[in-house]
């Protein structure tokens, strides 16, 4: 692999890495930064809510003051929201105010007041409650909204006192007259803040709600965060005072001091990552690039000795270069000795391969393969073919004149594979034709083979045999069937069919066996088909086996074929059957055809 593409998948890997990192440690900067500021915002709203609600209960007469705006509300000249200008200059006009303690009113001085004087002292009231609120708490501590509000009707609420940020960029032309107690204020978006209106203020003289309630303003969809505070004397709540300040603004805040420390992360990951990057490089990538570079060198030079020079100063090393280092000139040794094995066992093998064909030659030569076998007589016809599995099998046919009249068919399966098989194919071969050549009967023959391959067999070899002899002159046959396949038989003018009869033992198998022979009898045309287990153990890719069945469909296919027609339509089926399956065992057919005069038998 090149050095490019191993950084760059190990700088993907890294900027992968990073990018996670990063994100995920926003993430957690933020929550933290968000609670941290949260918790700070609400001790801040708590802290100024105990003091507004101060600046108003400081007056002794502070519950009959509240109750004055809220029912003299509409006549009351109060300033527009944040109309301070306005307000000073009533303080001015009034100024003979300033010089009354007005929070040391009583009640009961309140109410003794004239109509004339005590609406004077509401109204000076108000308007100095406004202004300590405004310029000493919402404009000083950063709040975004005091509000005052008082029960209205059913589960409605009034607005007492109110004075935001909005409200300081209105000029005093455009501000609007605001009447105290008389304008609505809808409860829906803030429950918490209904909740405390509405409940009981009991012993307490004031209390402050522990939680701050989160809601969404109607009028610009902007979130604020705010804390409410209950107004009241002597167990009478007379309403409850809220503190706002914009969430949007808090988290806007949030997000700065976040990006700042993710900035100062990001700049020290970064470096880390430069720094273990070439730390990589020098200590991992170039020693392997190096290593690879003669590993390359020993392919295509394939020299030991210069491999293990260049190798030499790192195989000093103590670490695991040093060690890959050693165990890659050992291999190489290892390599050089098996490229020598390997050359002195390819010569073997070809010479192997050599014997081998001469072997496959020598077989093919003891089994008849010049077809038509004898083209001088015309009363038979005849044809076989063996392929064996490997280069040389265990399988073979046979057909041989016993005399002029007599013809002796022979078909066998050697037990095993290759040369061995074959060796002992070729010896019970020569037994089988000796045997009946010197004038033993089938059965007799097969008894005096069984014992005489017994003598020497240490292998444990065994072979299945059909054998059988034919006088040609009136189609009796005698055969033997020792544990080999059942032969298919066609009578003249029928199919195919299996005769199926009890086989006798397989020839060197247990020894003093006796083989039991039938006799049958062929008409002119009638015809026989032999095989060894090859063909119906012959398997697909699926591993199904073609079987009999398909075995006895294809001679029918075309029943009066010639023998050489019907063992080629007999392989061309298999093989379509098998398609690229490899087959394990030797394929071995032969078919007679009677061509002379006789009558019926009773099978073969």
């Amino acid at each position: 692999m090149k050095k490019r593409s191993v950084l760059a998948r190990i700088g993907v890997i890294a900027l992968i890495m990073f990018v996670a990192t990063v994100f995920l440690s926003t993430a957690i900067l933020f929550a933290l930064f968000k609670n941290r500021a949260m918790e700070s915002m609400k001790k801040n709203l708590g802290s100024q809510i105990s003091s507004c609600i101060v600046e108003l209960e400081v007056y002794g007469c502070f519950p009959d003051l509240m109750d004055y705006w809220a029912d003299h509300g509409a006549e009351l000249s109060v300033p527009p929201f944040t109309d301070i200008d306005r307000a000073l200059r009533w303080a001015e006009e009034h100024a003979s105010f300033n010089t009354i303690n007005a929070e040391a009113v009583t009640s009961e001085e309140f109410n003794a007041m004239p109509p004339e004087q005590q609406k004077l002292f509401a109204e000076h009231c108000y308007n100095r409650i406004f202004m300590e609120l405004t310029l000493q708490h919402l404009t000083a501590f950063d709040l975004d909204d005091i509000m005052v509000l008082i029960p209205g009707e059913g589960d409605t609420a009034r607005i007492l006192m109110h004075t935001n940020k909005e409200m300081g960029k209105q000029s005093p032309e455009d501000a609007e007259q605001f009447f105290p107690g008389q304008e609505a204020y809808d409860l829906s978006l803030q429950p918490g803040a209904k909740e405390f209106l509405f409940s009981e203020l009991g012993t307490e003289a004031s209390s402050i709600n522990s939680d701050i309630e989160l809601f969404r303003s109607p009028a610009d969809g902007e979130e604020s965060a705010a804390i409410y505070g209950r107004i009241g004397k002597d167990g009478e709540q007379k309403g409850i005072m809220s503190v706002a300040v914009s969430m949007d603004e808090l988290i806007r805040g949030v997000w700065s001091d976040v990006l700042r420390f993710a900035g100062w992360i990001s700049a020290a990951m970064a470096a880390v990552l430069a720094v273990l990057l070439l730390l990589f490089y020098l200590n991992a990538l170039r020693p392997t690039l190096k290593i690879q570079k003669n590993i390359r060198s020993y392919t295509e030079k394939k020299s030991r000795e210069e491999l293990s020079e260049n190798l030499s100063a790192m195989k000093k090393k103590p670490d695991e270069f040093g060690s890959l280092s050693r165990d890659i000139d050992e291999m190489a040794g290892e390599i050089q000795k098996h490229y020598e094995n390997v050359i002195e066992l390819t010569a073997k093998q070809e010479r192997l391969d050599a014997e081998l064909d001469v072997a496959k030659g020598i077989q093919a030569e003891q089994l008849p393969s010049i077809f038509p076998a004898f083209p001088e007589r015309t009363d038979f016809d005849i044809f076989a073919s063996m392929t064996p599995a490997k280069e040389v099998g265990g399988d073979f046919y046979d057909f041989f004149f016993l005399d002029e009249d007599h013809l002796a068919l022979v078909i066998a399966d050697v037990s095993g594979k290759g040369v061995p098989a074959a060796l002992f194919m070729m010896i019970a071969k020569l037994l089988i034709r000796s045997s009946l050549q010197n004038g033993m009967a089938p059965g007799e023959a097969l008894e005096k083979i069984n014992n005489r391959l017994l003598e020497n067999n240490k292998l444990g070899f065994f072979v299945t045999v059909w054998l059988a002899v034919i006088d040609l002159k009136t189609g009796d046959g005698i055969a033997c069937n020792a544990g080999h396949e059942h032969p298919a038989l066609k009578k003249r003018g029928e199919d195919y069919q299996l005769v199926i009869y009890r086989h006798s033992m397989a020839v060197s198998f247990l020894p003093d066996q006796l083989y039991e022979e039938h006799k049958f009898h062929l008409d002119p045309g009638d015809r026989i088909f032999v095989y060894t287990d090859g063909v119906p153990e012959a398997q697909n890719e699926k591993e199904e086996l073609f079987g009999t069945d398909r075995m006895i469909e294809c001679l029918n296919q075309n029943s009066d074929a010639t023998p050489e027609q019907a063992i080629s339509g007999m392989m061309e089926s298999i093989r379509s059957f098998s398609g690229e399956a490899e087959q394990f065992d030797d394929i071995t057919m032969l078919c007679f055809l009677y061509l002379g005069k006789g009558k019926e038998g009773d099978g073969v």
